[in-house]
């Protein structure tokens, strides 16, 4: 199985919709909505969240992702990093996306060469957090797997205010 670098299929529109119940007539639920796409022509829901939820498109994700990334590794810019990797179900639920960052490899004694890596975990049917794992690995193979790495993982719920304080991550090393 070779590996999928294509991230395009996973930048299709997302929205929040509102949630209505039949009783005698459709009355809207205020508290909740639906997420909701059409992905390859069909009308999805992925799932119904509360109030405080906010919706975190994938797209977005990679650029968090990327912010992320570069308060670890200042001297990264949009042109050094590589899509290594793109996994997803075929309902577009969630997704992960592997990247690597060849501007700042490591050789350990000439022998051990190490690149920085990060993947991003987005999801839209409540099944994943926001995730980024963030690290050094030795060797990467063609199919796409990320042998021997070291990392560092950071969660975050889809939730108003842990999505806010994310923004605001302090990382000091």
């Amino acid at each position: 199985m070779s590996r999928n670098t294509n991230i395009e299929p996973l930048l299709f529109p997302v929205e929040l919709k509102p949630v209505y119940i039949k009783e005698r007539s459709y009355n809207k639920l205020s508290n909740f909505s639906a997420v909701t796409a059409n992905v390859d022509g069909m009308d999805k829901i992925y799932s119904v969240v509360s109030g405080g939820y906010t919706l975190v498109l994938n797209k977005d994700a990679l650029a968090f992702g990327k912010d992320v990334f570069r308060k670890m590794f200042p001297r990264s810019s949009d042109e050094d990093f590589d899509v290594f990797n793109v996994m997803y179900p075929s309902s577009k639920s969630y997704c992960h996306i592997d990247m690597i960052n060849k501007s700042y490899t490591l050789n350990i004694w000439d022998k051990e060469v190490y690149v920085p890596f990060i993947r991003i975990t987005n999801s839209y049917n409540k099944s994943r957090k926001l995730r980024f794992e963030l690290g050094f690995c030795r060797k990467v193979c063609d199919n796409g797997v990320i042998f021997e790495r070291e990392f560092v993982r950071l969660n975050f719920s889809h939730y108003k205010n842990e999505i806010d304080n994310s923004r605001k991550l302090k990382i000091k090393i």
